[in-house]
C-alpha cells in the first residue's frame, strides 16, 4: 500500500542473515514481549555461535529481569580480562 517492495525486503534480510557473525551472541526472548515477535529473536544459521534464552517477561521487563541480570552478569565476568593488582 505505500509502495515497498516486500520481496526486495525480505530478500536483503535473508541475505544479511546468510552472513556469519564475527562473535558469539546471547540472546534472550521471551514469548510475552508482544513488541518484539519471539521467532524473528532466534538465529537459524548454523554457523553462528548463539545461545538462545527463554525468559517468561514482558518487554520492558529484560533490563530488570533478574535471569537475564545474573545471565548477563556471569557472560561479563567469564569474559572480563583479570584485573590487575
Amino acid at each position: 500500500r505505500e509502495g515497498r517492495d516486500l520481496d526486495a525486503i525480505e530478500a536483503r534480510i535473508a541475505q544479511q542473515t546468510r552472513v556469519p557473525l564475527p562473535h558469539p551472541l546471547t540472546v534472550f526472548f521471551s514469548t510475552r514481549d508482544r513488541v518484539v515477535a519471539w521467532e524473528a529473536c532466534i538465529d537459524h544459521n548454523p554457523e553462528n555461535d548463539v545461545e538462545h534464552f527463554r525468559i517468561d517477561c514482558g518487554h520492558l521487563e529484560f533490563g530488570v529481569c533478574p535471569p537475564v541480570l545474573r545471565e548477563v552478569d556471569s557472560r561479563l565476568r567469564s569474559s572480563a580480562p583479570e584485573r590487575r593488582r
